[in-house]
């Protein structure tokens, strides 16, 4: 079984996750704040040591592409691109939806990723072989201007630690949401979405992975 180090920043907190020969040996989330970019060297380095791994060691690494935060996105995708180039190993990116929509086991989902004011990032999502896998592109709209039958139903809703903490917008107070409400992703739901796109990957070529940025800016609070 292959090692990998995976990193998510782009949900407003960074989650760093390190595997050994499949097994999770270090999972750690630590909030965002300003200080990321320079936080998150000494993050992994903590971990290495910890766990007795070098970089050289991980056969593939895995970053969050996105949507999210610009800022997290810009910084964590950075390193690990970093990391892929320097050691000559493949960089495998996940999207920020996914990794969500994986905590679900509903036969069909409305996710909604809120990171800034009434802003939205939506997706449709439906039960594939036990997996959710996305129907629908990722779009980036507002409360105002969803679906009016989205607001029908259940729709899982993740607000980023930037947006959450403001007061509630009554549009959001009128959502009927889906049961967890996820304050953080799960190692091992990570490491399956990983693996398994690793595992795609590694049947043909490894494809370009660029950061997903569907707008220029979003709220950034410490």
């Amino acid at each position: 079984m292959p090692s990998a180090l995976l990193l998510n920043s782009a949900l407003g907190f960074v989650h760093l996750v390190l595997v050994k020969q499949g097994q999770v040996v270090w999972n750690e989330q630590q909030p965002s704040t300003k200080e990321t970019d320079r936080r998150i060297f000494h993050q992994i380095d903590e971990a290495l040591r910890q766990c007795q791994l070098t970089l050289q060691e991980f056969d593939y690494y895995t970053v969050v592409q996105g949507p999210g935060s610009y800022a997290g996105i810009r910084v964590g995708f950075s390193v690990i691109k970093t990391f892929a180039m320097v050691f000559q190993k493949p960089l495998i990116g996940l999207q920020s939806l996914d990794l969500l929509a994986a905590h679900y086991q509903e036969p069909s989902l409305d996710l909604l990723l809120n990171c800034a004011r009434t802003e939205v990032f939506y997706a449709k999502y439906q039960q594939f072989q036990g997996q959710l896998v996305a129907v629908s592109e990722t779009q980036l709209t507002t409360l105002e201007t969803l679906p009016r039958e989205l607001l029908k139903n259940p729709v899982a809703l993740y607000r980023m630690p930037a947006t959450s903490c403001q007061t509630s917008d009554s549009l959001f107070d009128s959502l009927t949401l889906l049961s967890p409400h996820l304050t953080m992703t799960h190692a091992q739901l990570f490491l399956q979405l990983a693996q398994q796109a690793y595992d795609q990957a590694e049947q043909a070529d490894f494809p370009d992975v660029q950061p997903i940025y569907l707008k220029k800016e979003v709220d950034w609070k410490k």
